[in-house]
């Protein structure tokens, strides 16, 4: 059974003599362990462990290096399982580092805390009767206040100056951490920032209402309290579509907000705001509005949409940015041939696909809604493929010119890539595409099996 011992560890690099012996007593560098061959010695801030004393003016973080030793520096389950650090006045360790190599016998650990507590105790725990060693701790006269913050100018206007943060205690370095009123208990970390007590927010990028608070890096259970800044001229402002990735020709549903009824105007960039174009605008004062945008033809942008009152352009808003893919939206709206087939081709799930029977020839119609210059089709097959396809196009849906053919040779999965840009004028200019399989393989399949087919601008 594991017995107790007490023992004295010098400093690295000091000589073991009488004197440094007695110098290390008087300095209490000493350890408790319950398996006399396991011992341990840490520093903090190059201070040694018994060390009593005040942190200096710009000393807001303890930077720890623990060392332990088990044996004689064989295994055999006297392997590290944890190291822990305690204060006496928490019920929990402040700090625990599991281990799971069953050769750590000379450990060697570096880590960084805040000093928030009077007293730090390092534990060591290992495998053999879960054996702990227990060194002296260190004692801080003077340890830190826990971080508090305010806003010295909590209610502004876009056309402010930056209103400051101001933080009172934690230390070197904080989390600085943000939620909106949409979602006042999601908070997300913003910057990680260096505690010089006031620090700036751009309020110009922040939704009307947002709160704030700072996390500690080093032991992220110290959370501040919350502080909350309102810019009073933000128009809340959020985007969201049915499908990601946004394709061209999708819809893109616009919500604003503002606890004052606005008349607003709505713009696009497609340049990271440097220019605005008005896209729409409403007809009457509105404290809250949902508005449908579509992006046909921005394909290959990102797009920001912005919400202004047209009648004080300082009341306005913006939203994030969003992709518009190159790839064009298609659906099988007024197909009169194979109908449910054009569905299954044109929603975007390649698990459902069309089965065109018997090997004869067979088409299924896409419909753009609009013309595009077509310059790449991708088809996606299942476990079966035709022997040959056609690729038609149409303005109107009525008269159709064939454009492209081609064979294959069976193979699972597979997908057909059509390259149309070096075509005369950089591809097919089309509001309707229809695609036909022919044929089958002898005692392979008995179908065509088309999943998705995607065009793309």
């Amino acid at each position: 059974m594991a017995q107790g011992r007490a023992g004295v560890v010098l400093p690295p690099g000091t000589p073991w003599n009488y004197e440094n012996f007695l110098t290390a007593l008087r300095n209490r560098s000493v350890f408790r362990t319950a398996l006399p061959p396991a011992s341990g010695f840490f520093m903090a801030n190059g201070r040694p462990m018994g060390s009593e004393f005040a942190l200096g003016p710009s000393e807001r973080r303890l930077d720890f290096t623990v060392w332990g030793t088990t044996k004689d520096g064989t295994g055999g389950g006297n392997h590290w399982l944890e190291l822990q650090v305690w204060s006496p006045f928490q019920s929990e360790p402040i700090k625990s580092i599991p281990y799971d190599d069953d050769q750590l016998i000379d450990l060697k650990e570096v880590f960084s805390l805040t000093p928030y507590e009077s007293i730090y105790v390092v534990t060591l725990r290992q495998e053999w009767w879960q054996a702990e060693v227990i060194m002296a701790p260190i004692w801080v006269t003077n340890p830190v206040s826990k971080p508090t913050i305010h806003f010295e100018s909590p209610v502004v206007s876009r056309g402010s100056q930056y209103p400051f943060l101001a933080i009172s205690g934690g230390g070197d370095s904080l989390l600085l951490q943000r939620a909106t009123a949409q979602a006042p208990n999601t908070w997300q970390t913003v910057a990680t920032i260096t505690n010089t007590f006031l620090y700036p927010i751009d309020h110009r990028s922040q939704p009307r209402v947002t709160h704030w608070r700072v996390v500690d890096p080093y032991q992220q259970t110290v959370v501040s309290n919350t502080a909350t800044l309102t810019v009073t001229d933000v128009i809340d402002v959020s985007a969201s579509t049915s499908f990601t990735p946004v394709l061209d020709g999708d819809d893109i549903s616009v919500h604003w907000a503002h606890p004052e009824p606005q008349f607003v105007d709505y713009y696009l960039s497609r340049d990271n705001g440097l220019t605005w174009n008005k896209v729409g605008e409403e007809g009457w004062g509105y404290t809250s509005r949902t508005w449908t945008f579509d992006t046909a033809g921005l394909g290959g942008s990102t797009v920001l949409l912005k919400v202004v009152d047209r009648h004080d352009s300082s009341y306005q808003g913006v939203s994030t940015a969003i992709p518009v893919s190159n790839q064009i939206r298609v659906t099988s709206g007024n197909a009169t041939i194979n109908a449910i087939a054009a569905y299954t081709v044109t929603d975007r799930n390649k698990g459902s696909c069309w089965w065109s029977s018997n090997g004869n020839e067979q088409s299924v119609y896409i419909n753009m809604e609009r013309e595009y210059l077509i310059k790449r089709m991708e088809v996606d097959f299942g476990l079966w493929n035709p022997r040959t396809w056609y690729m038609g196009i149409s303005l109107n849906g009525t008269t159709w010119s064939m454009n492209d053919s081609g064979s294959m040779t069976y193979a699972p999965n597979q997908t057909l890539v059509a390259d149309y840009s070096q075509r005369p004028g950089g591809g097919l200019i089309a509001k309707h595409v229809r695609f036909y399989t022919s044929g089958t393989f002898t005692g392979v399949s008995y179908y065509s099996h088309v999943c998705e087919v995607r065009l793309y601008q």
